[in-house]
C-alpha cells in the first residue's frame, strides 16, 4: 500500500496540535482555582496610625491596612475583604462623631467603603452608641452589615444573615455569626427588641440553606473567639498544637461568649472559621478540619486565608498567616481622604481642661497597691451619682489598661480616654453585705497565691494569676478590708469594714458602679442580684472630662485615701509600715472627709496611728 506522504505529515500535525490541546485541557482541569481572603476585627474605630491615648505615631490602622490590602489585591485582584466587627467604637475620633457631629458620613463607613470591603459581621462593641448609631452606619455602608444569630424578639431575621460571592467561578458563601454575650455587657436600652440565638445552632440553620443557594465553600464570619488557648499562645507553631492540650485563661465571663472552636467541633461543613472579638492573633489553627484565623486587634494587621478549590467546589487545600503591619507605611490615599475627620479629632482631644499638682500613676503600679488614679475615678463616680440624687455609700473602679495616668501638669481630654477608653455609664444600685463579700472574692482571683512568708516583690506583674483581665481588678472606695494572696481563692477577703465596723451580710449599701459590671461583666453575677436606683444617660468619661474642667486642678493628696491593701503586708517591704504621714490615713473614699490622726510610739520603734475620720455626705456638684 502506497502511503501519501503529505497527507501523513498532515495527519501527524494533526494528531499532535490535538495532543497538545488535549493535554492542557486535562492540565487545566486539574489546576485547582485559588480564593483569597483578608479580614480585619476587632478595629474600633482607628484609621489613621495613630494612638490617640499616647499622642505619637504607631503601626494600626485602616491607612495601614489598606497597604497591606492593595499589595496582596496586586497578586490576587478578586480576593475578599472582610472585617469581623468591633468597629464603630474605640477612638476619641469614632466617639465624636457618633455622639457630638452626627450629620456627617460615619468615618469607618466613609474609609471601609474606599478600601472595597465586602462584608462585615456585627460585634458586641457596635451597640455601644445604640441601634440608631448601628442603622446609620449599616445604611451609609456600601457593604453588607450582617449578622445571623442577632434577630428581633419575635425571631424574625434583624440583619442580613449570609452572603454568596462569586470569586473566580467559586460560590463562597459567607455567615455572620456574633457573640452571645450582648445581653450581660450592654445597656439594655441599645438593644431593645432584639434577641441573640445561639451561634452554633443558627449555623446549621443556615448553612444547608447557603448549599442549597449554590455555595460550595463555606466561611464563618464570626465575632468571638477560643475558649482556650495554648499555654504560650506567642510561641511559634503554638496555635498548631493539639486544642485538647490548651487551657482556659479564664477571660470569658458569658459561657460561650468564645465559642469558635465548638463551632468547629459542631459544624465541620464549615471551611474556615475567621475569629474576631477575643483580641488574639492566631495565624492558623485546624481543629476538625475547619482552618481558624484570627487578626488581633486596632488594624495591626490582617489574616489571610488562601483556599484552593477544585473543579467539583471541593477546598484540596488551606491555609492561614497573619501579615503584620509592622514598619508598613499607610497608604497616603486614605490619610488624606480621612484628614478631616482626623484633624477635627485631634483638636477635641488635645484641648487642655484641667491642671495636676502631681502624678496620678497608672498601670500595675496603681493596681497592686492603693493610690490616687484609681481613687479619683471612684471620687467621679460618686460625685456623679450625688449630683444625680442618688448618693452612694461605696464605688468600684478598675485601671483598664497600662498606659492610663496623669502626670503633673496640663490634663487634656485625651487624657481622660487614657485612663477610661470605655463608653460605659454609671450604674447606682442596692446591694447587701453578701454580694459586696463575694464580689470581693471573686476579685481577688486576679492575683495568685503566694507563701505567707512572701518577700517584697519589686516587679507586681509577677504576682497576677495570668487568667484574668486587668480590667476584672476592681478597687473599691468607701469601705475599708484587706486581700490576703496567701490564702486560697475565695477565703481572701478580710478585715472588711465600713465606716469602722464590720460588714454583715445582710446590711445594705447602695453602689456606684459602671453598667458592664452592674450586668454581670467580669463574671461578677452576684451584681445582677442588687437592685438598680438609677442609671445615668451620660458616660462616665464625659462626666469626668466636665468634673476636671469645673475643677480646674487636680492635687492627688485630696483623693489618696489608703483603705485597702495585700496581705501578706511582706509583699510591700519595710516601706509598708512607715506610710508617709502627709498622705490620708484609711476611713473613707472621698475627698468630702476629714480625718485626725493620732500617733503613738511603742517600743521597738512600731508606730501606731489611729484615724478617726468624718464623712460628709452630701449631693454636691463639682465645684
Amino acid at each position: 500500500m502506497k502511503i501519501n506522504a503529505g497527507r501523513f505529515l498532515k495527519l501527524l500535525l494533526v494528531a499532535g496540535v490535538l495532543a497538545a490541546f488535549l493535554g492542557a485541557a486535562a492540565a487545566n482541569a486539574q489546576e485547582p482555582t485559588t480564593v483569597t481572603i483578608l479580614e480585619t476585627s476587632d478595629v474600633h474605630g482607628h484609621i489613621y496610625n495613630w494612638d490617640f491615648f499616647g499622642n505619637a505615631e504607631k503601626d494600626q490602622g485602616l491607612a495601614i491596612v489598606s497597604t497591606l490590602v492593595e499589595q496582596e489585591r496586586a497578586a490576587d485582584p478578586n480576593l475578599l475583604l472582610l472585617d469581623n466587627g468591633d468597629t464603630i467604637q474605640g477612638t476619641p475620633l469614632i466617639y465624636y462623631y457618633n455622639t457630638k457631629k452626627t450629620d456627617e458620613t460615619n468615618p469607618m463607613a466613609a474609609v471601609m467603603n474606599a478600601m472595597g470591603y465586602d462584608a462585615m459581621t456585627i460585634g458586641n462593641h457596635e451597640f455601644n452608641y445604640g441601634q440608631d448609631v448601628l442603622d446609620k452606619f449599616i445604611s451609609e455602608a456600601q457593604f453588607p452589615v450582617m449578622s445571623a444569630n442577632i434577630r428581633n424578639s419575635d425571631g424574625s431575621q434583624k440583619y442580613t444573615p449570609y452572603i454568596i460571592k462569586d470569586v473566580n467561578g467559586v460560590k463562597v458563601g459567607i455567615l455572620s455569626l456574633t457573640t452571645v454575650g450582648i445581653p450581660v455587657w450592654e445597656k439594655p436600652e441599645n438593644i431593645a427588641g432584639l434577641r441573640f440565638d445561639d451561634a452554633i445552632e443558627t449555623a446549621k440553620e443556615y448553612i444547608p440553606k447557603m448549599k442549597e443557594e449554590g455555595a460550595t465553600v463555606i466561611v464563618a464570619l464570626s465575632h468571638s473567639g477560643a475558649h482556650v488557648e495554648p499555654a504560650d499562645s506567642r510561641a511559634e507553631g503554638a496555635w498548631e498544637t493539639d486544642y485538647t492540650t490548651w487551657v482556659d485563661k479564664g477571660y470569658a465571663d458569658v459561657p460561650d461568649q468564645n465559642f469558635i472552636i465548638k463551632l468547629a467541633e459542631a459544624v465541620p461543613e464549615i471551611d474556615v472559621i475567621m475569629a474576631g472579638h477575643a483580641h488574639s492573633t492566631i495565624p492558623q489553627s485546624v481543629i476538625n478540619g475547619v482552618l481558624i484565623v484570627e487578626p488581633y486587634k486596632w488594624g495591626r494587621g490582617v489574616s489571610k486565608v488562601t483556599l484552593k478549590v477544585d473543579d467539583a467546589g471541593n477546598v484540596i487545600e488551606k491555609t492561614g498567616e497573619f501579615i503584620s503591619g509592622a514598619e508598613v507605611t499607610p497608604d497616603q490615599a486614605i490619610l488624606d481622604m480621612a484628614k478631616d475627620y482626623q484633624d477635627t479629632a485631634l483638636a477635641y482631644v488635645n484641648s487642655t481642661i484641667g491642671t495636676a499638682t502631681g502624678d496620678f500613676p497608672g498601670a500595675y503600679e496603681a493596681r497592686w497597691k492603693d493610690g490616687a488614679l484609681a481613687d479619683f475615678i471612684n471620687a467621679v463616680q460618686l460625685d456623679m451619682a450625688a449630683d444625680a440624687g442618688y448618693p452612694a455609700d461605696i464605688s468600684l473602679a478598675a485601671i483598664f489598661n497600662n498606659e492610663g495616668h496623669f502626670s503633673a501638669g496640663d490634663i487634656k481630654i485625651s487624657d481622660v480616654y487614657g485612663i477610661y477608653q470605655y463608653d460605659n455609664t454609671l450604674y447606682v444600685m442596692e446591694v447587701t453585705g453578701d454580694i459586696l463579700k463575694r464580689a470581693l472574692e471573686h476579685d481577688a482571683e486576679y492575683w495568685a497565691q503566694v507563701d505567707p512568708a512572701a518577700p517584697a516583690v519589686t516587679d507586681p506583674e509577677t504576682l497576677l494569676a495570668g487568667d484574668v483581665r486587668d480590667y476584672n481588678w476592681d478597687m473599691y472606695s468607701g469601705i475599708d478590708y484587706k486581700i490576703d494572696i496567701s490564702k486560697p481563692v475565695g477565703e481572701r477577703v478580710v478585715d472588711l469594714t465600713y465606716q469602722g465596723a464590720p460588714v454583715t451580710p445582710e446590711q445594705k449599701f447602695v453602689l456606684a458602679v459602671n453598667n458592664y459590671r452592674a450586668g454581670g461583666g467580669g463574671g461578677y453575677s452576684m451584681f445582677k442580684e442588687g437592685k438598680i436606683l438609677w442609671k445615668s444617660m451620660s458616660e462616665i468619661r464625659d462626666y469626668m472630662t466636665e468634673y476636671i474642667a469645673a475643677k480646674g486642678t487636680l492635687d492627688p493628696q485630696d483623693y489618696y485615701v489608703d483603705n485597702w491593701s495585700l496581705l501578706p503586708a511582706s509583699l510591700y517591704g519595710e516601706s509598708a509600715a512607715m506610710a508617709p504621714a502627709t498622705l490620708p490615713v484609711s476611713g473613707g473614699a472621698h475627698p468630702d472627709s476629714s480625718s485626725t490622726a493620732l500617733y503613738f510610739l511603742l517600743g521597738g520603734g512600731l508606730l501606731i496611728v489611729v484615724a478617726v475620720v468624718v464623712r460628709r455626705r452630701t449631693n454636691r456638684i463639682p465645684e
